[in-house]
């Protein structure tokens, strides 16, 4: 196994240059810290794809998240380019959750293998992207379970007839400074519906039809608004 960067190099040196700071806020399952940035490794990749697909994404990435990243302009976005943003999310959300103890971590364990051997987020999976414009530190990470919100429904012996109690898989919802993206993966085995859209935010994973013009809405998130982007409600997502 080799160690691999949470955070891109290419990445961390863009917002050296750019900024004055690197600070990180990190919040799971309500729990907040903050640390002066995040040059965190996790030895959980093996040397051919740490230097292989793995180097070969964020080489991918780096020239169409530059821009995004430092709110340089209003362009649009090819299918090309909005596939390879939802697999480098994907990736980033997989390496952010090796941050914690095995004990702590959340994702469901067969995205891992899938992710390595298709190379696309697992169609249990949806993403979203959207700009942030408020006043956080230049990378926060809101992280945890995604717990079904509709109460389960018992009969007299205790067995739940109808909803679903427990996590029902994982979410996390990051920002690199200009932007945000939003990853939720389902333990169920069906590929999501209906999943809802966000005033700002832009489904990219399952592909969306068409281009995507950024920012999305010509609009940008403030604090506010991303923390409620970070903690909606997500029984929509599950077929009924």
């Amino acid at each position: 196994m080799t160690r691999e960067d949470v955070w891109p190099v290419w990445l961390l040196e863009l917002m050296e240059q750019r900024l004055t700071t690197t600070e990180v806020v990190v919040s799971r399952d309500g729990v907040e810290r903050t640390a002066p940035n995040l040059k965190t490794r996790v030895r959980q990749v093996c040397k051919s794809c740490n230097n292989g697909w793995m180097s070969l994404l964020e080489a991918e990435t780096k020239p169409i998240l530059s821009p995004m990243i430092m709110g340089d302009g209003v362009f649009t976005l090819s299918e090309r380019e909005v596939k390879i943003l939802a697999r480098w999310a994907m990736k980033t959300y997989l390496m952010i959750d090796l941050i914690f103890p095995s004990h702590r971590r959340v994702i469901p364990p067969f995205a891992y293998p899938g992710f390595r051997r298709y190379g696309t987020p697992p169609k249990q999976c949806v993403v979203w992207i959207a700009a942030y414009g408020g006043n956080k530190p230049s990378f926060t990470i809101h992280s945890g379970s995604a717990a079904e919100v509709a109460p389960a429904v018992f009969n007299n012996d205790g067995v739940v007839i109808s909803g679903r109690t427990g996590p029902i898989g994982a979410r996390c919802t990051f920002s690199v400074y200009r932007v945000v993206f939003q990853v939720i993966i389902m333990n169920t085995p069906l590929p999501l519906r209906g999943a809802t859209d966000h005033i700002g935010a832009q489904k990219i994973w399952p592909l969306p039809r068409g281009p995507v013009q950024w920012p999305v809405g010509n609009m940008a998130f403030d604090d506010d608004v991303l923390l409620s982007f970070a903690n909606r409600h997500i029984d929509v997502f599950i077929p009924r």
